[in-house]
């Protein structure tokens, strides 16, 4: 209902889509009707999450989208902004030499990428994906992506940038909530005790970002400006 009352575009989703082995018998019941007024006028384009491949690799999350090119990685543009959509199950040579051929292709002003398992994670029993960091990070700072999104941890988590390039974890969308680690390196904020989203508005150069509680409650909020890419807090 928060999302609705935004007016989005569209909705990036960081995966995990339908717990708990993306079976496609229960899309019904946790997709299509908790999010039917939604999805009926808003795309969703969601990234694939480990446990959407429980079941036959991900077939049922790929019967349930229709996406843009490979589906398990593709891209799309929208305004002055570009997104790319990568599997963090399968994260090797090949995906990085495909994601340097999206990210060089495009013109567009701001460049976003979203997936599932993130490359920096505060979660109380694990520390992000190594492969992602050595394999995509480069990239992402080579061309100068402005953020990051991605989930599979069950909380809300903004690092700081990194060679000008911002790490926001969204796992707040449901499911059980997951304990964050104190003494984690980089956190700007982080919050596990409510679910939530984050709103994103480009206009020209400038960014903003809310991360917006299922009450309305703004937690934390920042801009960018193209020129500088160095983060503004305004609220949190």
């Amino acid at each position: 209902q928060q999302v609705e009352q935004q007016g989005v575009d569209f909705v990036l989703h960081t995966g995990d889509v339908v717990y708990p082995k993306g079976e496609d018998k229960n899309y019904p019941a946790r997709v299509y009707l908790p999010y039917k007024s939604l999805i009926a006028r808003v795309p969703l384009f969601p990234a694939i999450g480990n446990h959407d491949i429980k079941t036959a690799d991900g077939q049922p999350w790929l019967n349930n989208f229709v996406l843009p090119g490979e589906e398990r990685f593709y891209s799309f543009s929208y305004g002055n902004a570009f997104f790319v959509a990568l599997d963090s199950s399968y994260i090797n040579l090949n995906s990085a030499r495909w994601l340097e051929a999206q990210l060089t292709r495009t013109d567009k002003l701001w460049k976003f990428i979203f997936f599932h398992i993130p490359p920096f994670s505060n979660h109380k029993d694990r520390y992000g994906s190594v492969e992602a960091i050595r394999f995509w990070l480069p990239l992402f700072e080579k061309y100068k992506v402005a953020v990051v999104f991605s989930g599979h941890d069950h909380m809300y988590t903004r690092f700081g940038p990194t060679n000008g390039v911002h790490y926001i974890v969204e796992g707040l969308g449901g499911s059980s909530l997951h304990e964050i680690n104190p003494k984690a390196k980089g956190v700007l904020f982080t919050n596990n005790t409510e679910y939530g989203f984050g709103l994103m508005k480009v206009a020209g150069d400038k960014l903003t970002f809310q991360h917006i509680t299922a009450n309305g409650k703004v937690l934390d909020a920042f801009t960018l400006t193209k020129q500088s890419a160095v983060a503004t807090p305004t609220g949190g």
